[in-house]
């Protein structure tokens, strides 16, 4: 009986310690729940933090957002909580809450950049350039400003010719460029499994095709946005891994 007793006690103390402990944080525990730095490995320019109205807003590579892996510095004593997961363009919820307990959410907003990227044989590779028309403003517009586009026509067949590396159309460019080409692509449903991704130079008669695994998870009317993920092999066996693109649907080319 003296034994469970005096177990019981030191139960209670133990207990009476962390309430204590609890107890002293949320009155003399800092309020501090500041997000201080965000980034990510793939970020494009600097991330804006707003402290004022807790917001960040930071744009990456084009990626593919299962794999945004982003390092935080919060205050000391703080903790945060990151939201399940993060959808381009969309505000994402991070809970910090102090070391008094207090709770504060900052919205955070990754925006994608248009282009593509991949890896072939460990090399990465990342395309954000389109066409610029320096002669026929219309004829800029409808192909996309400068940023990587795609065509769709009525059949939602579509042809991209695109990123290149030096952006004016009336100057062919000399350096590598990536031509994707799709058939039959409705979102959800492949009517022809065909989706091909060659890369050359220009003026090489020796291009490489990868016909590829893919993925396309919007197809947007002109305006709007074409997202897929793919990877493939070519004959050689050289391998195409952690393939994404954001395009811009656009008029035609």
């Amino acid at each position: 009986m003296k034994k469970n007793i005096i177990i019981l006690l030191i139960t209670v103390s133990i207990l009476t310690v962390f309430s204590s402990c609890d107890l002293m944080n949320s009155i003399f525990g800092s309020d501090e729940a500041a997000i201080t730095t965000f980034t990510e490995a793939r970020v494009v320019g600097e991330p804006v933090i707003d402290v004022e109205n807790k917001r960040i807003t930071l744009t990456v590579e084009p990626i593919d957002l299962a794999s945004f892996n982003p390092v935080i510095t919060i205050s000391e004593g703080a903790v945060i909580s990151a939201p399940e997961s993060i959808a381009d363009g969309v505000a994402a919820i991070y809970k910090v809450t102090a070391e008094n307990g207090d709770i504060v959410e900052w919205k955070v907003t990754v925006n994608i950049q248009y282009g593509i990227s991949f890896t072939i044989d460990g090399t990465k590779t990342v395309y954000t350039c389109g066409f610029i028309d320096n002669t026929d403003a219309v004829s800029n517009t409808n192909m996309g400003d400068g940023a990587p586009g795609i065509e769709k026509d009525i059949d939602n067949t579509s042809m991209s010719y695109l990123f290149f590396k030096e952006q004016d159309i009336n100057e062919p460019p000399e350096y590598d460029y990536l031509y994707l080409e799709l058939s039959g692509i409705t979102v959800g449903k492949y009517e022809d499994d065909f989706f091909a991704v060659t890369e050359g130079a220009e003026g090489d008669l020796e291009e490489k095709e990868y016909v590829t695994d893919y993925n396309v998870t919007e197809f947007g009317d002109t305006g709007g946005a074409f997202r897929a993920t793919f990877s493939g092999e070519a004959e050689d066996g050289t391998k195409l891994t952690n393939g994404f693109a954001k395009l811009q649907v656009i008029e035609h080319y």
